[in-house]
């Protein structure tokens, strides 16, 4: 038989898992720390490859523009670059982790309340086992009474 409260508890956990249940519940497979860091991780080698793209072509322009090669300072350009590469880094990897621990702690609440419908539908399904149970127990026991 079909029991109304148990199936809205169970279309609130479809509904969830259909919508923030895509993006929360891979986030729920990992340590906040570990979550974080790979991220950070990942964050690190793709901000490495933009910022000397970019480093990269601002130095053709630089050679194109100037056409006198002698009068450079490769040092001094190398320095900046360094800077330039640690700041940008720093900055890319605080917004980063700011950014997914933030996001982290969001699935984690939203998450929470995902769990309590769980163990609330798994309470109906106790409660309904055991009155079956019983049900049939006593079922049995008029039975045995009647033989």
């Amino acid at each position: 038989m079909v029991k109304i409260d148990r199936l809205e508890q169970m279309t609130k956990c479809a509904i969830y898992e259909e919508r923030d249940g895509k993006w929360t519940l891979p986030i729920s497979k990992y340590h906040r720390s570990d979550y974080v860091s790979m991220n950070m991780f990942i964050s690190f080698v793709l901000s490495t490859i933009a910022f000397f793209i970019i480093a990269g072509g601002y130095l053709v322009y630089l050679l194109d523009a100037n056409k006198d090669l002698a009068n450079i300072s490769y040092s001094s350009i190398g320095v900046i670059t360094l800077v330039l590469y640690i700041t940008w880094e720093i900055l890319i990897l605080i917004i980063t982790f700011v950014y997914y621990r933030k996001k982290y702690h969001k699935a984690r609440k939203s998450l929470r309340k995902y769990y309590e419908n769980l163990k609330e539908l798994n309470k109906m399904y106790s409660e309904e086992k055991k009155a079956t149970m019983s049900f049939s127990s006593e079922l049995n026991n008029d039975t045995f009474m009647t033989l």
